[in-house]
């Protein structure tokens, strides 16, 4: 297929598919195309486009959006079900993914048209600890079903910026390789960055901010050569197109050059937080901070996810104010619930991010994993009873199996009830409220050291027993990972309960009985509880 071009402030884009999207659900399902292009090419017709931004929430919000879409196709008392399980706010994860895997298996056998599914390699997440594994266990349930999916055929596979974990995945998957790239030589240079990055690259190149010779150092000694070329090109910027850059980050959607960008207003200049200048987007566009997203779509652009999460991460800490009341005008609730499920998704997003908790979880539909991030807010802010009744509202309302939002409905609880203690010498909060919610976390999740190790703190609190548990649990978590600090992270909260239990003599038995295995794997707690303190 010949290629098409178009332009965002000189950036070219090719429709470079190899394969028309069929429309006709009798057809065969022909085998997924993979193409690393930043736009959605004009051959994929009017089929569905499902984006993955990088978000905590994708793994929910895809498998609410899958499940629309394909039970649509499929129709049926089975699919409507199927799509029932996937959507309601109280399914466990584990029915939501087996009810999707369910739909799109027989999605492929009823030879389906094309979904067109954006940068899939968000849903690689980044390295992270133990503490909360929901969010990366669930980034791997959905990339195991949309990779057995995509082998089935009828996915088209937009990736602007590959990574090398999603690489290896898709390398045992029947897949077309677009190659039509190849007619055009590509710089080996830039090629050895990533393809998001590339063309601010060559900006910098073009505009001799940077050499050849300097590309090629960084390359040898950067430790991240990536963020490396990002932070110089936002530097080189003009500090209006910063600006306009940093109000663009709240916008994960795409946006359109004819002034479709979300809340905000086109301005000659600078007037207020809501309004951005033509000429300072199209300045972004020629330096590579806004692409041609959808080659269906005129004008349609969008910030690619590692430059939103460059520029993100400055918009925070530079303009806080000015973001959170963009997300703020990007969630109105007039309306809502007559709005499609992707725009009350995003309502809801945008509701979180201006953290305003009543219209949150007023547009918590469908699950309630924004919620999880201000209750964790709220709980580092100090405010323990709002974080507690958010947290409560997640197991009564949403996933009854989240072991994270059990694990700090205790923990917010706990702190709430010492806080009132002090102040007012009572609590209306009962411990064993906070035992059970600790032991439900614990349930639901056994190798967590940090859960359990409350769970055993708050018992040693309430003068119980833990001795056994404590010393079987201990030797367990010293054979796992050294540097996680396994150990440290489970005998801190119980050496912090027998002390506030007034069990300091049980807890120095315990430190010398373990001392070479304390010393060497959690000198952190012989420090904050060295032996004979009261």
């Amino acid at each position: 297929m010949q290629g098409n071009t178009r332009m965002c402030g000189g950036e070219r884009s090719r429709d470079s598919t190899q394969a028309a999207v069929p429309s006709d659900l009798g057809m065969p399902l022909p085998t997924s195309l993979l193409l690393e292009e930043p736009s959605v090419p004009r051959s994929a017709g009017t089929a569905r486009t499902f984006r993955v931004y990088g978000e905590p929430d994708d793994p929910l919000r895809l498998t609410v959006l899958l499940a629309q879409h394909v039970g649509g196709l499929l129709g049926g008392d089975d699919a409507r079900e199927a799509v029932s399980t996937c959507i309601a706010p109280r399914s466990p994860w584990k029915d939501r993914k087996a009810a999707l895997a369910d739909l799109l298996r027989r999605a492929g056998d009823a030879a389906t048209s094309y979904a067109v599914l954006v940068d899939p390699d968000g849903l690689v997440p980044p390295k992270g600890g133990w503490e909360d594994r929901g969010p990366a266990r669930m980034s791997r349930d959905l990339r195991a079903i949309l990779r057995d999916a995509i082998d089935r055929g009828g996915f088209l596979l937009v990736r602007p910026h590959p990574t090398p974990t999603l690489d290896d995945e898709l390398d045992g998957v029947r897949l077309d390789i677009d190659d039509s790239s190849s007619a055009i030589a590509p710089d080996p240079l830039t090629s050895r960055f990533a393809p998001d990055v590339r063309p601010i690259l060559a900006r910098l190149l073009e505009r001799k901010v940077f050499s050849r010779e300097l590309v090629d150092d960084l390359l040898e000694e950067v430790r991240d050569p990536n963020g490396y070329v990002l932070a110089m090109a936002y530097d080189s910027l003009p500090e209006t197109a910063r600006e306009t850059a940093r109000q663009l980050s709240a916008i994960r959607a795409p946006s359109k050059l004819n002034g479709s960008f979300g809340a905000l207003t086109w301005a000659a200049n600078p007037v207020d937080a809501g309004a951005v200048r033509r000429v300072d987007v199209e300045t972004l566009c020629s330096a590579g901070f806004l692409v041609a997203d959808d080659l269906r779509e005129p004008e349609s652009v969008a910030m690619p996810r590692r430059v939103r999460a460059h520029v993100g991460a400055i918009a925070r800490a530079l303009d806080g104010d000015r973001v959170t009341a963009i997300h703020r005008t990007l969630a109105p609730e007039a309306g809502f619930a007559e709005k499609p499920t992707e725009a009350q998704i995003e309502i809801h997003h945008h509701a979180a991010r201006a953290g305003d908790v009543p219209l949150a979880t007023r547009t918590a539909r469908y699950f309630g994993f924004e919620l999880r991030a201000l209750a964790t807010d709220a709980s580092r802010a100090g405010r323990y009873e709002g974080a507690a009744e958010l947290f409560r509202k997640l197991v009564d309302e949403f996933d009854p199996t989240d072991a994270y939002a059990w694990e700090y409905l205790g923990y917010n609880l706990a702190l709430k009830r010492r806080d009132e203690r002090r102040k007012h010498g009572r609590s209306a909060t009962e411990p064993a409220e906070i035992l059970d919610a600790y032991d439900r976390a614990h349930q639901l999740d056994k190798k967590n050291p940090l859960y359990f190790g409350r769970l055993l703190g708050q018992r040693a609190e309430m003068g119980l027993p833990v001795r056994p548990q404590f010393e079987h649990a201990l030797q367990q978590y010293a054979s796992y990972d050294v540097e996680a600090e396994y150990v440290s992270w489970f005998v801190m909260p119980v050496f912090d309960g027998l002390f506030r239990g007034g069990r300091s003599p049980e807890r120095d038995e315990l430190a010398r009985s373990w001392r070479n295995l304390l010393e060497s794997c959690a000198p952190k707690v012989l420090e904050k509880h060295p032996v004979g303190a009261q």
